[in-house]
C-alpha cells in the first residue's frame, strides 16, 4: 500500500493550504487590521469633496502592489470565491508644473461646500491608557486575528495546546513566537521521528508533485482514500486526515491510529453494559456482525514512565475526543466538503495539472476510464472529438470515490466506531509501548471544553492560565520568566499569606 506525500514545490505543514507568502499574507492582514475610524476616514474623504475630477482615482483600502509572480487571491466570504490582486501600475508619476513667482495663485471657494457637511461631534475622551488603545489589532478577536482567511483554520491542537492545557501559554506562542508556533525542540524532532517510522511500517511513501491549491488537497483526499483501504485490506491505517466543523469554523486534524482491534475488551463490555442504546442494538440486531473501527494516538515521552494524573491526560482526550467527532461526521456522512472549499479558498472544479494526474494515473488505476473494446483503433483527427478519459481530474470528481470508500468502510455511519479511544506512550529513544490509556468517548465533556474554548477565540473573555495545582505545567512553559498569570497567582498568594498572619495576630510575616 502507498501513501503519497507531496514534494517542496507547494509548502504543506499538514494544516495549511494557501501559497499566500509571508509578505503577501502580511499586507493582508494589514489591510483587515484598520480600524473602523481609518476606514470612515478614508470614505469621508472621497465622497464629500464634490469637485475632483472624475479621472482623479478614489481613495481606497486596497494599494496596488507591483509583484512578479502570479496574482494571489482574495477571500469572498458570502460565495466562497475568489479575486486576483490588481498590479501596481508602471507608469511613474508626471512631476508638477513649475509656477513663476510673480504668478497669482488661484483657489477655489469651498465655504458653500464646507457649509453643507454636518457638523461632527467630537466623541468623549476615553480615560483608558490600555495597551489596546496604542495597538487597534489588539482589540480584535484571537478568532479574527489568527484563524481567520487569509490565515489557516483551526486546528485540533488548537484546543487541546490552548484550553486544554493553558490558554495564556497558548496565547504567547500566537502572538510572540513567528508564525504562531512552538519552537522546535529535540524533544519534538525526536517525536516526529518515532511517527515516521510508524508509519512507515503501515505505508509506502511516493513523493508527488503538486502546483495547485487543487492539487495539494486533492492528494491529501487521494491519501484518505488509500488510507481507508489499507484500514480495510491490513486491519490498521495511520495518519488519517480529517475535517469537520466546530461553532461554524473549519477544524482539521489527522489522527495517529485506526484499527479494528479493541483497545480493552473488558471495559468495552463495562461501557456498552451501562449504555441502553448499545443494549437495544445488541438486542435488535444481534445477528449482525459488525466490524469496529477505533482511534488511538501515539505520544512519546523522555523517560519509560507514563503521565499520571488528570491534567496530564486531559488534553489527550480532548484530542481523541474530537478526532471521533470528526470521523464520526465523515463517516455519517454529513460533512459539507464544498463548505471546507470555500473555507481554503479551493475551487472545486479547478482540473487537475497534467504532471499531477500522470503520476496519480501510476498509482491509482481508475484515474483513467477504462478504454472501450468495442471502440475504433483510429486516432481522432479533431482533438476536441477525442473522449476525455480522465476519471477523477477535479475535486468535485473525486469526492465522488471519497464518499464512496467512506461508505464501504463505515457502512453504518457513526456507529461503525468504537466508543473507546486509547493513546500509546512510547520511548522516545526506540519508540517502545511504555504504557496505554484508554477512555469512553464523552461528547458533554468535549462540548463543554469546546465551548469554554471559543468564548476566548470570539474573544469574549481573557485567556486564562493554569490553577495552582496544575502549576507543574510552567516547568515546561518557555514563557514562564514574564507570564502576567503567574505573577498575579504570586501576589494572590502573597496576599492571603499576610491576610492569615494578619489574623493571627502576630502582625509579622
Amino acid at each position: 500500500m502507498a501513501t503519497i506525500t507531496a514534494v517542496d514545490s507547494f509548502v504543506d505543514d499538514g494544516d495549511d493550504y494557501y501559497d499566500l507568502t509571508p509578505e503577501e499574507e502580511a499586507l493582508l492582514c494589514e489591510l483587515d487590521d484598520l480600524t473602523e475610524e481609518e476606514e470612515a476616514l478614508l470614505c469621508a474623504l472621497d465622497t464629500t469633496i464634490p469637485h475632483l475630477s472624475k479621472s482623479t482615482p478614489p481613495l481606497t483600502k486596497t494599494p496596488f502592489v507591483e509583484t512578479s509572480s502570479p496574482a494571489p487571491f482574495q477571500h469572498n466570504g458570502n460565495a466562497g470565491g475568489a479575486i486576483p490582486r490588481q498590479k501596481a501600475a508602471s507608469r511613474p508619476l508626471s512631476p508638477p508644473a513649475t509656477l513663476d513667482a510673480n504668478d497669482d495663485i488661484l483657489y477655489p471657494d469651498l465655504t458653500r461646500a464646507l457649509s453643507a457637511l454636518p457638523t461632527a461631534t467630537p466623541p468623549p475622551p476615553e480615560p483608558t491608557t490600555e495597551a489596546t488603545d496604542a495597538d487597534p489589532t489588539l482589540r480584535k478577536s484571537p478568532l479574527v486575528r489568527f484563524r481567520t482567511f487569509p490565515r489557516k483554520p483551526f486546528a485540533v491542537t488548537d484546543f487541546t495546546s490552548g484550553g486544554a492545557w493553558c490558554e495564556l501559554q497558548y496565547y504567547y506562542t500566537l502572538t510572540r513566537l513567528p508564525g504562531g508556533k512552538k519552537t522546535k525542540t529535540a524533544a519534538m524532532k525526536g517525536g516526529t521521528k518515532v511517527h515516521k517510522k510508524l508509519e512507515k511500517e503501515v505505508h509506502t511513501m511516493v513523493r508527488v508533485h503538486v502546483d495547485t491549491k487543487a492539487d495539494m488537497f486533492a492528494l491529501k483526499l487521494w491519501n484518505v482514500i488509500q488510507g481507508l483501504r489499507t484500514l480495510r485490506d491490513t486491519g490498521l491505517t495511520r495518519e488519517m486526515e480529517v475535517w469537520g466543523m466546530v461553532d461554524g469554523h473549519l477544524v482539521t486534524g489527522v489522527i495517529d491510529g485506526l484499527s479494528y482491534s479493541c483497545p480493552d475488551v473488558k471495559f468495552e463490555e463495562e461501557v456498552l453494559s451501562a449504555s441502553q442504546e448499545a443494549r437495544e442494538e445488541s438486542g435488535a440486531k444481534g445477528e449482525r456482525k459488525k466490524r469496529t473501527i477505533y482511534l488511538s494516538d501515539v505520544k512519546t515521552r523522555g523517560s519509560q514512565n507514563p503521565p499520571t494524573g488528570a491534567a496530564s491526560l486531559r488534553p489527550t482526550k480532548i484530542q481523541l475526543f474530537l478526532y471521533h467527532r470528526l470521523l464520526s461526521e465523515m463517516a455519517e456522512g454529513t460533512l459539507d466538503f464544498f463548505r471546507v472549499l470555500r473555507r481554503l479558498d479551493i475551487d472545486p472544479d479547478e482540473t487537475f495539472s497534467d504532471d499531477f494526474i500522470t503520476e496519480m494515473a501510476s498509482l491509482h488505476d481508475e484515474v483513467f476510464y477504462e478504454a472501450d473494446p468495442n471502440a475504433s483503433q483510429e486516432s481522432p483527427t479533431d482533438s476536441e472529438s477525442a473522449p476525455d478519459l480522465v476519471k477523477y481530474g477535479t475535486i468535485r470528481e473525486l469526492l465522488w470515490l471519497v464518499k464512496e470508500e467512506l461508505g464501504l468502510t463505515f457502512p453504518e455511519g457513526r456507529r461503525s466506531l468504537g466508543q473507546l479511544v486509547s493513546v500509546d506512550y512510547r520511548w522516545r529513544e526506540d519508540g517502545s509501548v511504555i504504557g496505554t490509556n484508554t477512555f469512553p468517548v464523552d461528547d458533554e465533556a468535549l462540548e463543554l471544553q469546546l465551548k469554554s474554548d471559543m468564548q476566548w477565540w470570539r474573544g469574549e473573555r481573557e485567556p486564562r492560565g493554569v490553577d495552582i495545582e496544575d502549576s507543574f505545567k510552567c516547568g515546561y512553559c518557555e514563557f514562564a520568566g514574564d507570564c502576567e498569570w503567574r505573577e498575579r497567582m504570586d501576589e494572590e498568594r502573597l496576599r492571603k499569606a499576610r491576610e492569615k498572619v494578619a489574623a493571627g495576630g502576630g502582625g509579622h510575616y
